[in-house]
């Protein structure tokens, strides 16, 4: 399976920006930081990206659940979520995140990381998918 989850949608990629404040919102995360890769690389001279926005985001309750089982955990936070532009309007996709812990060296907490990654994932998964239709 990929790295990432992704979505196509219809909607354009303001309307799909939108969809997403909403749906993290509806499932207690919150967007901590947002920018435009497409618009910066344009404007650095590398344009034909279109709209590319990259979103930090957090659940605070499950990062501090990360946390506790391990600080180094850290290095996974927060999650991230992309809305682009397409051809027929846009997508939006999140960073896996059982794959990423899956890079962690495996230990006694392992288990607890895996579980508590493929939690999240479900919760960003719905939020995509809510975004998306």
């Amino acid at each position: 399976m990929s790295f990432a989850y992704r979505v196509q949608s219809a909607k354009s990629v303001d309307e799909a920006l939108a969809a997403v404040q909403a749906a993290l919102a509806a499932h207690r995360f919150k967007a901590l930081w947002q920018t435009d890769m497409g618009a910066i690389l344009t404007e650095k001279g590398f344009p034909g990206h279109g709209a590319l926005h990259v979103l930090e985001i957090c659940n605070p309750a499950r990062a501090d659940e990360l946390l506790r089982i391990d600080a180094d955990n850290a290095y996974f936070l927060p999650c991230r979520l992309l809305v682009r532009q397409t051809a027929s309007g846009s997508e939006v996709g999140i960073l896996r995140p059982e794959k990423l812990i899956g890079l962690a060296e495996d230990g006694p907490s392992a288990d607890r990381q895996a579980k508590l990654a493929s939690e999240v994932e479900v919760e960003l998964r719905a939020i995509v998918d809510d975004a998306a239709h």
